[in-house]
């Protein structure tokens, strides 16, 4: 009963829960309890709190980022405790993380506190945010492919790159106010072509080598970096929400 409380919300059960469970002799108790602590409205805001924390902690740090790009955790936290406090399916939380834009202050009209994801991430590129999401959503540990392929694992380095070349349309700037926001531009790559906008990355050979959007091999619908043409986050965000990994 203890463990089962602290695991789907985060404290122990009081004396009266304690008791309750005790005194139901129904062999399914276990799992009449797990219900209760999953559906009951008694439970949802305890539930909400914890699962929101735990998940902005996996996603920004309990800091909320590096000295040098702490973000707006709060807002985060925020915005993961009203996705759970009103059961939103957890493909859109990952949906709305990934192809977030807004601003990070809960003041703001433009405030969107999904958008704290990338903005605790992004800063001179967007390779953490590339390793971020593949290892947190997918499984996939693609850092150590960033500069090489990895011969421990099937991962090629031109797969990290054709992920993050996902993210290449993401802005983030600082306001006056200090607050931070989140937006897509056009990306016209080292080309200038706003239709075959590329990304290059480095071989350990010093060979460069071109990426366009892929998702761990499979080739996007288009090489566009115009947002009005092909949204890139949006489009990876619909295929993290349908990955099978």
């Amino acid at each position: 009963c203890r463990r089962t409380y602290l695991r789907l919300i985060g404290r122990v059960p009081t004396v009266d829960e304690l008791e309750a469970f005790l005194a139901n002799s129904d062999s399914n108790r276990h799992e009449h309890l797990v219900d209760l602590l999953l559906n009951d409205d008694s439970y949802t805001e305890d539930f909400s709190r914890h699962w929101s924390t735990i998940w902005t902690n996996a996603l920004v740090g309990r800091r909320g980022g590096s000295e040098s790009n702490l973000t707006n955790r709060a807002g985060l936290l925020k915005y993961m405790r009203d996705s759970f406090a009103r059961g939103k399916p957890f493909d859109q939380v990952v949906f709305e993380l990934i192809s977030a834009t807004g601003n990070d202050d809960p003041t703001s009209e433009e405030f969107n506190g999904a958008s704290n994801y990338l903005l605790c991430l992004i800063g001179e590129d967007t390779t953490l945010v590339t390793s971020r999401t593949s290892e947190v959503f997918l499984g996939q540990k693609l850092q150590c492919a960033q500069c090489h392929s990895h011969p421990g694992s099937k991962v090629a380095q031109n797969q990290f790159w054709e992920m993050d070349a996902f993210f290449a349309q993401t802005s983030s700037s600082q306001l006056e106010d200090g607050s931070k926001t989140l937006a897509n531009v056009d990306y016209v790559g080292k080309s200038q072509s706003l239709e075959n906008a590329e990304s290059y990355f480095e071989q350990p050979t010093g060979e460069l080598r071109v990426a366009y959007p892929a998702f761990l091999g499979l080739k996007a619908n288009s090489n566009s970096g115009e947002i009005s043409t092909f949204n890139r986050r949006e489009w990876l965000a619909k295929l993290v929400r349908q990955s099978p990994l």
